[in-house]
């Protein structure tokens, strides 16, 4: 988990160095322009597409399909909304957002038992949730942020026989929650419209899934025991800013 958090903390290191050498080589920035400076300040919604990866680790079902331990790897992937409000005093820009992520995270594990090669056991990620605190440096069109905040998200479990006992079947789900934090660079392309590139670390704490067989063998009690969630995203982003300052950009 350190590392993940360290990782995220570079990357937003990288993103403000980008921006302030960006800058001084002479990108364009509002402030040079003949007319109102960027603001960052208002209500803002958008939509993000990316890609998530994913590792964790299950212990059991031993009951039934001799399952002990074994790692596994979803990824895929991620896109969905976000809305949000700031407020920029300076160059220091601070707000709330509220996003909400489908996943297409998921990884099917075949034979983790020797003695049953053709078990399969899939894990997906459906979607994710979060409520961040982000903080941003902006100078001229561009903003470099931090965020971290609460996260959830719903993983579903389930799995599948082979022989000598074939078709026997289970699946269970369970909302998983934690934080989320990451750090991202913005461009206030025009007045109202901002691209941006995001990185995301989240943490979803394990938990004690329940299910019950199906297929060949119905009815039989299954418990599953999940290892803490480990999650990155990297995502593309646009936002629609309204600002209360409607004279035209130049």
């Amino acid at each position: 988990m350190w590392k993940a958090l360290a990782s995220s903390a570079v990357v937003g290191a990288s993103l403000f160095a980008g921006v302030s050498t960006a800058l001084a080589d002479g990108m364009p920035s509002y402030g040079r322009m003949p007319c109102c400076a960027p603001n960052w300040s208002g209500v803002y919604f958008g939509g993000h597409l990316g890609a998530g990866w994913a590792d964790t680790e299950w212990i059991g079902p031993s009951a039934f399909f001799g399952v002990n331990r074994f790692s596994t790897n979803p990824d895929g992937l991620v896109g969905g909304g976000h809305v949000g409000v700031q407020h920029q005093w300076g160059n220091v820009v601070a707000g709330v957002e509220v996003s909400y992520d489908g996943s297409r995270m998921r990884e099917t594990v075949v034979g983790p038992v020797a003695i049953f090669p053709q078990d399969a056991f899939q894990t997906k990620v459906n979607d994710l949730f979060s409520v961040v605190g982000r903080l941003g440096y902006a100078q001229g069109g561009w903003m470099a942020y931090a965020k971290g905040g609460y996260a959830n998200g719903e993983v579903e479990l389930s799995g599948v026989s082979g022989p000598p006992l074939a078709n026997a079947t289970f699946s269970t789900s369970d909302r998983l929650h934690g934080f989320t934090v990451g750090s991202g660079l913005e461009w206030m392309a025009t007045r109202n419209i901002v691209l941006g590139l995001e990185y995301n670390y989240v943490y979803l704490r394990g938990d004690s899934l329940a299910a019950t067989t199906g297929g060949t063998v119905p009815g039989a009690a299954l418990a599953i025991d999940l290892g803490d969630v480990r999650m990155q995203t990297l995502m593309a982003r646009v936002s629609f800013k309204f600002d209360r300052d409607r004279g035209p950009l130049k």
